[in-house]
């Protein structure tokens, strides 16, 4: 099943956020939501989540022939999968976090926490944490949740997952999301780095002023002309030959 927002739109009192916003996300599919600053772009991963309730518009469930509306359960927003104040122990925190707990539960919690290096914190109450481990903590939980037994419909939405990450830990993440994907669970993730969304994503979603400008293939929406006209910028988008993806 695919998640379709239909002329979505939100507001926050007076300010419209979203404007009429037609996106969709698909199982086993990585879509990069870009755009300039405050162009919506975490407040449309917040209404397909769930999270954020449309001021317009509708987000649903759609397998080609019917669709109904989505549920919050039904996706996982990263940044509400730990209680930030939580006394616990990192292992604790996230462990608790897939009912019921995927086969070989805690080799794939002791590889996502190698991955991220956060073995050693394992012990650490979670609130003694630095603001990046933190963060570090919250996209383990939330990749973790994703491999729960009977959630093969759920996606991830992440909003800026890698904006304060080392280099390393960005591709570890990425790459984490790609095996998702290759198992069906999609996912749509904020993005500003367009190379890495370029490399990683299969479908993009450019936002402007809360608005849709493109969406598609990195090729169709990594256009020179409309990259430059979107971000008032003079960056030149050339088909590298060899990676095969377009670079900014």
């Amino acid at each position: 099943m695919c998640i379709a927002a239909h002329s979505l739109s939100y507001s926050l009192g007076q300010k419209r956020v979203l404007s009429n916003v037609y996106a969709q996300l698909a199982p086993g599919v990585i879509t990069a939501v870009i755009g300039p600053p405050k162009s919506g772009k975490t407040a449309l991963l917040k209404c397909l989540s769930g999270e954020w309730t449309p001021t317009q518009g509708r987000v649903c469930w759609r397998d080609g022939k019917s669709s109904k509306p989505a549920v919050p359960a039904q996706t996982k927003y990263w940044s509400q999968s730990i209680a930030r104040s939580t006394k616990q122990s990192v292992f604790e925190a996230v462990s608790k976090f897939a009912t019921p707990r995927p086969r070989g539960h805690l080799d794939i919690l002791l590889d996502l926490f190698h991955q991220f290096d956060l073995t050693h914190l394992l012990r650490r109450s979670y609130c003694q944490l630095t603001n990046n481990q933190k963060i570090r903590v919250r996209l383990v939980s939330a990749l973790f949740y994703s491999q729960t037994p009977n959630v093969s419909d759920n996606f991830l939405t992440l909003s800026e997952p890698i904006a304060k990450m080392s280099a390393l830990h960005q591709i570890a993440l990425l790459n984490c999301l790609k095996e998702l994907a290759s198992q069906g669970i999609g996912s749509a993730l904020v993005i500003h780095d367009l190379n890495l969304a370029a490399r990683f994503a299969d479908r993009l979603i450019l936002l402007l002023n809360g608005e849709l400008v493109a969406s598609g293939n990195c090729t169709e929406v990594l256009a020179t002309k409309l990259i430059n006209r979107t971000y008032h910028s003079h960056l030149r988008v050339e088909y590298h030959q060899q990676l095969h993806w377009p670079q900014a």
